[in-house]
């Protein structure tokens, strides 16, 4: 039937829209579960920002639980975040199939993405400390939501500066290129979401409150040597927008 076609060829569609920076999880569940949701949201006014931000109410919920500490709220905390990473998926999904796609809609998508980050660590580290498993969790937490807002600006300058990325074959914007890819994935959700139910949120804190400082670090040190800072520099912040 001609119910039947459409069907299948917005399936086919929403297969073709994969974004070539999905992680590992993303590939393999959370797109996997977005797509029935994606269908879902097509079929409403809801536009993609009004999504995103619906993903980011998801998000701090899911940051308000780990505050609450106790072994179940942090694997709901842990579950309502990995919710919010795939109804993240869908804001990206709506846009392009409806072709509403805009530097706007990506600038909100990445800043409330680093809201939820931020609201995440941080009620993480509580969580650990509250639970007495290390005495300096609450400043491994402040370091690791620190090291997000460092690498928030680092991240918008080599999305913004991607096209003299694209025309250089120099090793730095190779790796600039793979470490951005590794980032705006959301496969750290399910490394939360494992460690909460295996009661290892202290090990987590620690690798990633050393690592998010490592790589703003390292991205920013790319940027200057590929001459993508320097660029950025010379553009007015209304032009992330345009």
């Amino acid at each position: 039937s001609s119910s039947d076609s459409v069907q299948m060829g917005e399936r086919a569609l929403l297969h073709s829209l994969e974004n070539p920076r999905d992680g590992f999880v993303d590939a393999y569940l959370n797109r996997t579960l977005s797509r029935p949701l994606t269908r879902l949201f097509l079929r409403t006014s809801l536009n993609p920002n009004q999504i995103t931000l619906l993903s980011c109410f998801v998000g701090l919920l899911g940051a308000a639980c780990f505050f609450q500490a106790g072994y179940w709220g942090l694997v709901l905390g842990a579950l309502l975040l990995q919710l919010s990473a795939i109804v993240d998926c869908v804001d990206g999904e709506v846009a392009r199939m409806k072709f509403l796609e805009s530097p706007l809609g990506a600038w909100l998508d990445i800043t409330l993405d680093t809201v939820v980050h931020i609201a995440t660590f941080l009620g993480l580290g509580f969580a650990v400390w509250t639970q007495g498993e290390i005495q300096s969790a609450l400043l491994l937490g402040g370091l690791l939501a620190a090291g997000t807002v460092f690498s928030f600006p680092c991240v918008l300058i080599a999305q913004k500066t991607d096209t003299l990325g694209e025309q250089s074959t120099a090793w730095q914007n190779q790796l600039l290129e793979k470490m951005i890819s590794g980032l705006v994935s959301r496969d750290y959700s399910i490394f939360i979401l494992l460690a909460a139910i295996f009661q290892k949120l202290a090990w987590f804190l620690w690798v990633a409150a050393i690592g998010v400082h490592v790589f703003w670090i390292t991205l920013l040190v790319l940027l200057f040597q590929t001459g993508r800072l320097k660029q950025a520099i010379r553009l007015l912040p209304a032009s992330f927008f345009q």
